[in-house]
């Protein structure tokens, strides 16, 4: 009987992720990055001639596609509606800095690609149950999760990556480990898509850019350190989630719990 189960219990999993809810997700990121922000204004600072000065690599845009997984929902009769989801991503953002002067344009950033998980809920939902949960859960929620980042800098003069020392193209890559808190609200339904609103703080105990301040400075006699640590972001983002009904419990205000 236990050699039974186990075996599905992976086909139960698969059947429920193939039925998850599938949706995009457009992103602005805010970066806090002191070390980073130096490499930049020493690279201004250092270069007085230039009437167009470069800005500190503060701002990210991107997208990433989701699923949503209901683990705990309104679905499960003997834990009525403690609605917990869990939301899987893959995701791109980039964030850059770019000034021209005499005719020749000046790039540099970085590129993040990020795998992560988050699990929400609605506060309310860990002391009791919350009734008429719809296929999201509750309507406000709040989450917790993590990702795992890949971190490519680049600097571009003319259209073209630089080349390190050893005459290659610029293209280091790094890895860091991130967490995750974010707040969101499910505002309405278009036909069978769900657009909901979040605000998240995305941070780091370490990241670096590798070789970054030699790259975009020409060296680094100053000792400016590359990498950063409790680096913050700030998100906001619009999503876009395809359900399979376009009825969901905030279609009827005057019944159950309107959490």
């Amino acid at each position: 009987m236990n050699k039974r189960r186990l075996l599905i219990l992976p086909i139960m999993l698969v059947f429920e992720w193939i039925h998850a809810q599938p949706a995009i997700q457009m992103s602005y990121r805010y970066l806090r990055a002191n070390n980073w922000d130096e490499i930049i204004q020493t690279y201004n600072t250092s270069r007085p001639w230039n009437n167009n000065k470069l800005e500190p690599v503060t701002h990210g845009v991107g997208a990433m596609f989701c699923w949503n997984f209901p683990l705990i929902s309104s679905r499960s009769e003997s834990l009525t509606s403690r609605a917990l989801h869990l939301n899987s991503k893959l995701g791109y953002h980039q964030f850059g800095s770019s000034a021209e002067n005499n005719n020749i344009p000046f790039k540099a950033g970085f590129h993040q690609f990020e795998v992560s998980i988050d699990l929400r809920t609605h506060p309310k939902c860990l002391f009791k149950p919350v009734q008429n949960t719809g296929a999201l859960g509750t309507r406000y929620y709040i989450g917790f999760g993590a990702s795992f980042n890949a971190l490519m800098p680049f600097v571009r003069s003319n259209g073209d990556l630089i080349s390190n020392g050893d005459g290659e193209k610029y293209l280091e890559r790094t890895f860091h480990f991130s967490g995750q808190f974010n707040t969101g609200y499910h505002l309405l339904m278009i036909g069978n898509t769900a657009i909901t609103v979040e605000i998240a703080a995305i941070w780091f105990g370490h990241a670096e850019l590798e070789a970054f301040a030699e790259s975009v400075n020409g060296h680094n006699l100053s000792g400016m350190r590359n990498e950063s640590t409790s680096t913050l972001m700030i998100q906001g983002a619009l999503r876009l989630t395809l359900l399979k009904a376009n009825k969901n419990w905030w279609d009827n205000p005057r019944s159950g719990d309107k959490s």
